[in-house]
């Protein structure tokens, strides 16, 4: 899936969103590993540029401005997916709004281009 998203373009910066511990609780979510070894994994993984700890469960406009991301990769049918969070699917709207996403086989990636 990492690497579905980084492979997108010619020259991706993948930053990967990891949600806190506290946010899937609050959500009803239930991760197999702990906060610090889940951003641990994706840090020592090879398609992975940078790891973001404190991810937002609601994409906003405003975090992709100030975090300069330019697509976000979305898994593909989780719009129409009835377990899926309300507050989510909203950010996964205004991504395909703007034009900002890329839908790929199960991932959940922000992705950032690069200049070349």
């Amino acid at each position: 899936q990492l690497r579905q998203a980084k492979l997108s373009f010619p020259s991706v910066h993948l930053l990967v969103g990891v949600f806190s511990d506290d946010q899937c609780e609050q959500h009803n979510t239930s991760p197999h590993m702990v906060h610090e070894d889940r951003c641990e994994v994706l840090r020592h993984c090879r398609w992975v540029d940078e790891v973001m700890p404190d991810a937002p469960w609601t994409l906003h406009q405003k975090f992709l401005r100030a975090r300069q991301i330019d697509f976000v990769a979305i898994d593909e049918g989780t719009s129409i997916n009835p377990d899926c969070d309300r507050d989510r699917l909203n950010g996964y709207d205004l991504v395909k709004s703007l034009r900002k996403s890329v839908l790929r086989a199960r991932s959940e990636c922000y992705v950032r281009m690069r200049a070349v």
